[in-house]
Parts: structure tokens; C-alpha cells; sequence
């Protein structure tokens, strides 16, 4: 792929921000016998990455026993990384008393022991309950440091410090992990609970080597009087800056945004009573262009100045250890290959053919290309054999087959199982019911010719506009008149556009043909800023096309070149071949983000009126998951640290509620409630 392009795709949608590790359902990575588990397979929190961990063991276990394996190495399994998934699964390895290791680049919870001094361990917020003798509650990281090294104590936790992992070569009997220390450790499955942060994110600027140059705030004590610079503006900033302030140092803080927003309310107060008392001197929007060895040049908006500091501390987040997983050959999702481009050429040629098929009728169509080649389609299949009832049998088949799994996987989460539950089998219903059955096999009995309108009473116009084309019946003018601007107002006053999420024929696929795929749905604010102009160019072009296309009918019968036009490209190509063939590389909600005329339509008298929201608390850990797995590439997350309500004022949200079932601290509820009259200028311009 051309760097150019890969460039484009990086920063403009930023689709492998995350360089997650690609991670089964049996917590399996892409190499078979290599598990992951933990922070670097999605669960942020120490409850969840405990869970996670025993659970990985489960899978393990299972694949060593399918495998014949158990018994063939010196250890069974070998555990890389001691942290709250890693301690959780040497427990589960012990309970089933199988020989293992447990292999530390540093020390064990060394990520705890980096926490600041006295940092509160909220554990009872969390919906989660955990099956494992491995202690978890509120408390503070001394308590909780304490209970655990008296566990492994007293369990006798094998665990090794010091032993960074540099490669894991296969073998006949399993593989064989190889540390920094020439150190060798033979095994049939390995577990890598190494975390996401594997190395401080740096600023990479002159001077950042420095002795003076801090990545982590072990203790406060010692910078007594001294000018201390911050650099952040998340949770782990906010938390140094403030303990710092306390014991008496100087503090300024350096943060590129106009506002603390990745930190968590607590930590928001706590700086905010600092830069009042003035023990902490904020300066937004500046960025650290160069350290010196008694100071800093710090750029703002107006000014480069610079700055005499004692002392850096750089806490900016950290890095995923993503070159370590290459090396060790993890395959990551959604990373570009030679492989990966075949099978979006290979994708996208079966979904053409499958939506050609479908169309081809007289032969007159571009849409029917290439089976147009062959004549009329009554001519050529057998008789009755209909392209578009097979079509829509198959589409239908394709919805229950692939929604099952995906009921099935978010009733696993702790958190909306019902609202899920009950989501999926309105799914169910109006596709293989009101979708299929009723129109193709009952209504059809009973009107042969416009039964097919019925189409537009689901999915209203201005997404199935034909129902007001060629000489409509009255009654049918009336009901889908009715459905479009009556009915389908009402529904958003009280949802918003959970139509999409629901009901709508291009939603059903979306949700259960594409629900694994929508974490790939584009993130960046490129991708966020072209939804708006995008919308009102397809919004316009759908009413100007409807309007000629019954004025020219009633008239001379001719059909403008901009109607036939807008049918192949955006209903044709946009709808169905390319909406449905990207589905497996940037989300399952590319149609319905960008160029679906109902979303946009919704998107508008939702933004004006709609109840619907979804509301934040005051819990976000800034983990990500929100944001992660919205399908339609809205930043929740970004919403939930400002402590405002998700809506179609500010974003395109569906209401498919997948944000509050991952959400690992239950900070999101979808409410109802009507909006106050907050500022939202531009919000729908």
C-alpha cells in the first residue's frame, strides 16, 4: 500500500490508533496457543483485567487438553507480565494445579506501584463479579499492594522478576519464551498479560534525555521549592501535579488543549482548587518545543517564552508495545497487508455481483450489469425464479445467522442485557417478518403491483423514495405520506435515531453482519467533519431527485439525468455495494454515517427537538471503550470527560446503546430526558 495513502488513512480516520491485538472469543491471539488477556485485550480496569484473566485461563487449559500438550514441556503454561491479569491467572494455574511460570519485566503490579501515594482503588462501582481468590475492593494502592504480596506469599505464586521477554519461538511440543537474560522457559501455551502501555509516550524534542526529564512521579517528597513543569493533561498529569503542589513544590502545567478534558472530574476539582490557591500555574494550549539543562521553551498561541524549571515531569500516556507484539508475531486489527487488500477487492467483487443479481430484471439497468449481458431475467432463470426474493431470502438468512452470535455477545456484558436482548429481536422481527414475509408472500397476494411500496412504510422516505413514483394509488401515497411525516417525527421525539438501530432493512445487516467489524469504524476528526457537509449534499440531492422524478413522470415521462444518476450511484452503489462491502474494513456504518438521506433527515429533527440522549456520570476512567466501539465514529468518550449528554445536537448517534454495555464503570445511562436550552450553534449546520 502506498505510504501516501497509509499516511491518510492513519491521520485522517486514525484507524490503528490503538494497535490492538487481534483477540478471539477463546482469547486466543492470531499466533494459535498465544493468549492475551488483560489491558492489551480491552478490559481497563483491574476488575475487568482480573476476570479476564482467570477466564484466559479457562481457554487455555481447553486448547492444551485438545492439543494433547499437557505435560509434554517443563511448565504447561508461562505467563508473561505480573500485573492484575497475570497474578489473577497464576491463581487460576495453580487451582488446577498445572506447572507454570510467571515472567516480569519488572516487578510484580508494577503499574500499581506507580500509582501516585494514598490513590483510591474504587472496585465496588463495577457491575463484575469475580470468581477467584485474588483480593479486589476499595481501597488505597498501599492496602491493596499489601493484600496481594501477602496472597502470593502465602499461595506461593511463582513468579520472576526481571525477566523481559524478547522472543517466543514455536516448537513441536509447544514453544519456547526467551528473556533479555539468555534465559530459556519451554511451555505448550503462553499468556501475554504485558498490558497497553508498554513504554512512556515522549515528546521527542530536543533536551528530552535529559537527567532532569521524568516519565513517572514516583513519590512528591524531595522537589521541595523547586519549579516543577507538568506536561499533560490526563488523569496521571493531574495527579503528579497535585502531589507536588502538596508538598510544596512549584508547579506549572503544560497541557496542548484549552482544558483539562481527559481527566476525571475528582482530579478536575483537585486542580482546580490548586490553580485557584495558585500552587499550580496552568498553561493551555502551549507545547514544549525544547528542554535546556536550567529551563524549557514553551510555545502558546501568542509567544515562544521560556521558562527556568528545576525539574520535567512528561506524562503524556504511554505507548502500546506494539513492536514487541510484531516481533513476537501478533497479527493487530485492522492492519493494512497485501492479504488484507485481496480480500477487500475479493469483497467488494461478491457483494456487486450479489446486489446485481438482485436488480437484474429487463436488462435496461446499469445496476444489472453484468447479468444484463445474458437478457431478461424471466427469459433466461427458471420460471418463478425471482433475483429479488432470493436476494432478500438471503439477506434475511444472513441477518438471523450472524445475529444470533451477536445477541448472544452483549448479553454477556453486565450492563443493558434486556435493552440488547430486546434490540436484536425487533431486529429479527422486522427483517424476516415485515421485511421478507409480509410484503413478499401476504401483501403480495393482495395487491401484486404495489405491494412493494410497503418497503417505504419501514424504511421511509427519503431512503425508499420510489413508493411516490409511477401513478401511485391514493392509499398508498397516504400511508407512506403518513409514515414519513408523521409517524416517523413522533418516533425520534421519544428515539432519537434508534430507527437505525432497529428497524431500518440497512441496519438489520449492519448489526449482525457487521457487529464485529464496528470498532473499525473511522475515528478521527477528519472523518467527523466531512459528516455534515456530506449530509446536506446527498439530503438535497435526494429531494431535488424525488421532486423531478415526479414532475418529469407526470409529464413528458423522461427521467433527468441527475435522477438516474442519483438511483445508480448512492442507491445502488453507495447503498448496498460499497455500504455493505467495506463493512469488514472501516465499520459496519459507512452508508448509514455518510450517505444514508433517512439518517440525515432523522439527524435534523432529532437535533431540533428529540428527548433521547445519552448521559454521562462522574466516573470515567478515560479507558476508551466508548469511543472504541461506537460504530457511527463518535468520540463518547471525549462527551463523558466534559460531562456532557451524547445527542443528534452534537453527534450522529443511533441509540444501539453499545457504548453503555461496554463501558467498564457503568459512567453512561441512555435517558430520556428533554434537553435544556444548552448553546448548540452549528450543531446541525
Amino acid at each position: 500500500m502506498p505510504q501516501r495513502f497509509r499516511s491518510f488513512i492513519s491521520n485522517g480516520f486514525n484507524l490503528e490508533q490503538e494497535a490492538r491485538p487481534l483477540v478471539t472469543e477463546q482469547h486466543q491471539s492470531s499466533r494459535e496457543g498465544i493468549f492475551i488477556s488483560g489491558d492489551l485485550a480491552g478490559h481497563p480496569t483491574l476488575k475487568t483485567s482480573i476476570r479476564d484473566g482467570y477466564k484466559t485461563i479457562y481457554s487455555a487449559v481447553e486448547w492444551l487438553k485438545q492439543n494433547n500438550t499437557l505435560g509434554k514441556n517443563k511448565y504447561d503454561v508461562v505467563v508473561c507480565g505480573a500485573g492484575a491479569s497475570g497474578i489473577a491467572a497464576a491463581f487460576e494455574l495453580k487451582k488446577h494445579k498445572l506447572n507454570y511460570v510467571v515472567l516480569e519485566k519488572d516487578r510484580p503490579a508494577n503499574t500499581i506501584f506507580n500509582f501516585p501515594e494514598n490513590k483510591k482503588i474504587l472496585a465496588r462501582q463495577e457491575k463484575v463479579e469475580l470468581e477467584t481468590k485474588l483480593w479486589l475492593d476499595n481501597c488505597t494502592k498501599e492496602e491493596l499492594l499489601d493484600k496481594w504480596f501477602e496472597q502470593l506469599k502465602e499461595d506461593n505464586i511463582n513468579i520472576l522478576s526481571e525477566k523481559e521477554i524478547i522472543s517466543i519461538d514455536s516448537t513441536k511440543t509447544g514453544f519456547c519464551v526467551k528473556t533479555k537474560d539468555n534465559s530459556e522457559y519451554s511451555c505448550g501455551a503462553v499468556v501475554l498479560s504485558i498490558g497497553r502501555n508498554g513504554n512512556p509516550r515522549r515528546l521527542n524534542i530536543k533536551g528530552e534525555k535529559a537527567d532532569h526529564v521524568h516519565h513517572m512521579l514516583l513519590h512528591p517528597k524531595g522537589y521541595e521549592g523547586k519549579n516543577i513543569m507538568v506536561v499533560g493533561g490526563g488523569n496521571s498529569a493531574l495527579e503528579a501535579a497535585c502531589s507536588l503542589a502538596d508538598s510544596g513544590a512549584r508547579v506549572s502545567i503544560s497541557y496542548r488543549q484549552e482544558g483539562f478534558f481527559r481527566a476525571t472530574p475528582v482530579n478536575k476539582q483537585e486542580a482546580a482548587s490548586h490553580i485557584k490557591a495558585g500552587t499550580i500555574t496552568p498553561c493551555f494550549s502551549s507545547q514544549v518545543k525544547e528542554i535546556f539543562s536550567q529551563g524549557l521553551m514553551l510555545q502558546t498561541k501568542k509567544e515562544s517564552q521560556e521558562i527556568s524549571i528545576d525539574e520535567v515531569f512528561v506524562l503524556i500516556g504511554a505507548e502500546p508495545p506494539k513492536k514487541l507484539l510484531s516481533d513476537l508475531d501478533i497479527g493487530f486489527e485492522n492492519s493494512w497487508t497485501k492479504k488484507k487488500g485481496i480480500f477487500l477487492c475479493t469483497s467488494f467483487f461478491a457483494v456487486w455481483m450479489f446486489y446485481a443479481f438482485s436488480k437484474w430484471g429487463d436488462g435496461s439497468k446499469l445496476s444489472e450489469f453484468p447479468f444484463s449481458l445474458l437478457g431478461k431475467s424471466w427469459e433466461v432463470l427458471p420460471k418463478g425464479f425471482n433475483p429479488g426474493i432470493i436476494k432478500t431470502l438471503i439477506y434475511t438468512l444472513v441477518v438471523l445467522l450472524f445475529g444470533i452470535p451477536a445477541i448472544m455477545r452483549w448479553r454477556l456484558k453486565p450492563r443493558l442485557k434486556n435493552y440488547q436482548t430486546l434490540r436484536y429481536l425487533v431486529i429479527f422481527i422486522s427483517q424476516g417478518f415485515f421485511l421478507f414475509i409480509f410484503p413478499e408472500f401476504i401483501l403480495k397476494t393482495i395487491d401484486s403491483v404495489n405491494y412493494w411500496r410497503f418497503y417505504g412504510v419501514m424504511m421511509p422516505f427519503p431512503l425508499v423514495y420510489e413508493t411516490f413514483f409511477y401513478s401511485p394509488p391514493f392509499i398508498w401515497i397516504s400511508i407512506c405520506a403518513i409514515t414519513a411525516f408523521l409517524v416517523l417525527p413522533i418516533f425520534i421525539y421519544w428515539h432519537g435515531k434508534r430507527l437505525c438501530s432497529w428497524i431500518c432493512g440497512c441496519g438489520c445487516l449492519s448489526e449482525t453482519l457487521g457487529d464485529r467489524y464496528r470498532h473499525y469504524a473511522p475515528q478521527g476528526d477528519f472523518s467527523r467533519k466531512i459528516e455534515k457537509p456530506i449530509m446536506w449534499f446527498v439530503l438535497l440531492w435526494a429531494c431535488l431527485s424525488s421532486v423531478s422524478f415526479i414532475y418529469f413522470q407526470s409529464g413528458s415521462g423522461a427521467t433527468p439525468w441527475y435522477v438516474e444518476s442519483y438511483i445508480y450511484l448512492v442507491d445502488f452503489w453507495l447503498a448496498a455495494v460499497v455500504g455493505v462491502s467495506l463493512y469488514f474494513f472501516f465499520g459496519n456504518r459507512i452508508w448509514c454515517r455518510y450517505f444514508c438521506p433517512l439518517a440525515h433527515y432523522m439527524r435534523l429533527l432529532s437535533a431540533l427537538y428529540s428527548k433521547f440522549r445519552i448521559k454521562p456520570a462522574d466516573r470515567c476512567i478515560a479507558c476508551g471503550e466508548c469511543s472504541r466501539y461506537c460504530q457511527m465514529g463518535i468520540d463518547v468518550m471525549k462527551f463523558a470527560l466534559k460531562d456532557e449528554p451524547v445527542n443528534n445536537r452534537n453527534s450522529s448517534c443511533i441509540g444501539c446503546g453499545i457504548c453503555v454495555s461496554v463501558c467498564p464503570v457503568d459512567n453512561l445511562t441512555m435517558g430520556d430526558t428533554f434537553p435544556n436550552q444548552e448553546n448548540y450553534t452549528n450543531s446541525i449546520s
